[in-house]
């Protein structure tokens, strides 16, 4: 519901900057379309959404049919795999490697694969402030948080003089 701050749009407009999808309903002919399209980008991206249902819609519904049709996506497992080879050929060829966990290991779960491929190769691990928790700190292999100029020294020093990073990104 809206909440008038300084005009109708503020909230969406601050929401658009924290959120990887929004939405404002404020077209009954459009609104499934945008509640599932809102949905299917938290599922996919594990991070928050924004819907906004406008005061003067609280009480229309919508003159149509809906049925969900989940959003197909266009991983292409070829791009994965030659991904993969391509970062065990940099980790073949590194001398000191770094795996830097962020909060994308909590959101998709890799929590426990991502221990596995540390401790197989005995990589250092090193946290964001948002993925602190994904290693646990009492860990051989980890080396504390990594925060750039702001982080502790040898941290820093470690992650920026690695010849391989292993960072998570998904796009």
């Amino acid at each position: 519901m809206h909440h008038k701050v300084r005009d109708f749009r503020t909230q969406l407009e601050v929401f658009e900057k924290l959120c990887v999808a929004c939405a404002e309903l404020n077209d009954p002919a459009v609104a499934f379309r945008e509640i599932d399209r809102v949905l299917d980008t938290v599922v996919r991206y594990k991070r928050p959404g924004y819907i906004e249902l406008p005061r003067d819609q609280v009480e229309i519904v919508p003159q149509i049919v809906h049925t969900y049709h989940q959003a197909g996506f266009d991983d292409d497992p070829q791009v994965a795999a030659e991904a993969v080879e391509e970062a065990a050929a940099l980790l073949a060829k590194a001398q000191r490697p770094v795996i830097i966990a962020g909060v994308e290991i909590h959101r998709f779960g890799l929590q426990d694969k991502v221990l596995a491929l540390a401790e197989r190769y005995k990589i250092p691990i090193a946290a964001t402030i948002l993925g602190k928790s994904v290693v646990p700190e009492k860990h051989p292999l980890y080396i504390g948080l990594y925060e750039g100029a702001m982080g502790r020294a040898e941290v820093t020093q470690f992650v920026e003089t690695s010849d391989c990073v292993l960072l998570w990104a998904h796009s």
